[in-house]
């Protein structure tokens, strides 16, 4: 018998033996097995047992004395692979091995909860000390038990959020990191989020399953990098678009996305015609993709984005096919961008014949429910869209200075792309506000020349 589990069950026993009847003769002859057993056990631990009192005392374990220290069925600390977040496991067992460099570790298995979209069960789980000389604080162990936690309280505090954390579908995840770390699942149960103990959510996986819309990929995320999403109410209205053509997306899109809308008007065929299409066109710059941003902002729906040029051509047909599942699945709005590809007329020497194979390029456009087309921005609308920006900063620019920036002919993206530049030259230049000035280096540049606003031209004849 292994001696970490004489050593950690001693108080078990002696616990029982007190509750035995002495004067039955099966209890009375098991309390004097049991006390056998106790003497031994005390006279075996002698010599270890109080080293690991003194040591308790000041906080602080030997690692020739983790096996006396880690008491199976206790609730360890540790991190979580990949975000370094803190969670819980229960300890099972443990014992001293060596890696392929013959250097000594000690090795902790227990179990933790995990869920598989399906079902919660327990998950089998393994740390690792590597070995270390003298001396160390309990703390700093990759896994030490919860009670040496210099943040208990805190934690058991937040186990109000964590279980809150079950009844929210929907996040903004903002720190930008997914972490693809999954373990084999084993022993599942169909215990669900409601049935779960506080004893339970302490051992319980700081990550949730998600999807990252920006990379397209599937992984792990931490809670606490979590939030509700916060929604960028009157970005729609800041668009620079007619107010008409404002109106008429609004229109055929909350119809669209409606619960009570009138179905009486979908195609002749059930199950068809049950979409909205809407065609963006124009010259880069001029606000078709922020339009699509702004819908999904004042729409409240996620915004599925997808580049036609990635697309596989051998298998379009079936990616596009997955696509609009999991749009329609998530309620999403989807965005394709470089969309022509698929309106171009075909030819016997394109090279898009199978990227367009499977779409009839003039039947196309006549599904699209609503066709724009966006045009350069006149001196008004880039008026707007430099004070749209401009109010997001501190600045002293004049109305004089702002005519002469908005007579370049430039798009929207340049426009902030130049003000991204001019924000870059004041906080190099350490200045407490933006001015016409860094604007004009940003324009220099980029190799468009501004005049100075408060220099007057003065026109001189060789005859005056």
């Amino acid at each position: 018998m292994k001696r970490d589990l004489l050593y950690n069950c001693l108080p078990s026993p002696i616990v029982y033996a007190d509750t035995l009847d002495k004067t039955d003769i099966h209890q009375a002859k098991m309390a004097e097995h049991l006390g056998l057993l106790i003497e031994y056990i005390k006279v075996a631990s002698m010599e270890t047992d109080q080293p690991p009192r003194a040591l308790l005392a000041k906080r602080t374990i030997t690692f020739d004395l983790l096996w006396a220290f880690f008491k199976p069925g206790a609730t360890l600390c540790t991190t979580c692979p990949g975000t370094d977040k803190p969670c819980g496991i229960i300890y099972d067992y443990g014992g001293t091995a060596k890696n392929p460099q013959d250097e000594e570790f000690f090795k902790l298995v227990g179990t933790h909860l995990d869920y598989d979209c399906k079902v919660f069960g327990q998950v089998q789980a393994t740390v690792k000390i590597a070995k270390f000389p003298g001396e160390l604080p309990i703390n700093q162990l990759a896994a030490f038990p919860l009670e040496y936690h210099q943040e208990k309280e805190k934690i058991t505090a937040n186990l109000p959020r964590m279980r809150l954390q079950n009844k929210i579908s929907v996040f903004d995840v903002w720190s930008g990191e997914s972490y693809d770390n999954f373990t084999d699942k084993v022993m599942f149960t169909n215990k669900g989020p409601s049935d779960l103990s506080d004893d339970d959510l302490l051992i319980s996986p700081p990550t949730v399953l998600g999807f990252g819309l920006d990379d397209k990929l599937w992984g792990e995320f931490a809670i606490d990098n979590i939030r509700e999403i916060q929604w960028s109410q009157g970005i729609f209205d800041k668009l620079v678009l007619s107010q008409d053509r404002k109106e008429v997306i609004m229109a055929v899109t909350e119809r669209h996305i409606g619960e009570g809308r009138d179905k009486s008007f979908d195609d002749f065929i059930r199950g068809k015609g049950r979409g909205l299409i809407v065609l963006l066109s124009g010259p880069p710059g001029v606000g078709k993709t922020l339009t699509a941003e702004a819908l999904a902002e004042h729409c409240r729906r996620p915004l599925y984005r997808v580049c036609s040029q990635l697309l596989a051509s051998v298998c379009l047909d079936a990616e596009l096919s997955q696509i609009f599942t999991t749009v329609h699945h998530w309620r999403a709005i989807l965005r394709m961008d470089e969309a022509d590809v698929f309106l171009t007329e075909r030819s016997s020497r394109s090279l898009r014949d199978l990227r367009v194979s499977c779409m009839l390029d003039k039947t196309i456009e006549s599904r699209v429910h609503l066709s724009i087309a966006y045009r350069d921005l006149d001196i008004g609308a880039r008026k707007t869209v430099f004070r749209q920006l401009l109010e997001r900063s501190q600045n002293d620019v004049e109305e004089k200075e702002l005519n002469a920036l908005v007579g370049v002919k430039v798009n929207g993206r340049e426009i902030k792309n130049y003000i991204s530049i001019a924000l870059a030259i004041k906080e190099w230049k350490k200045d407490d506000v933006l001015s016409y000035r860094h604007i004009r280096s940003a324009y220099s540049s980029n190799g468009h020349l501004l005049p100075d606003p408060n220099c007057e031209r003065i026109e001189v004849s060789l005859y005056d």
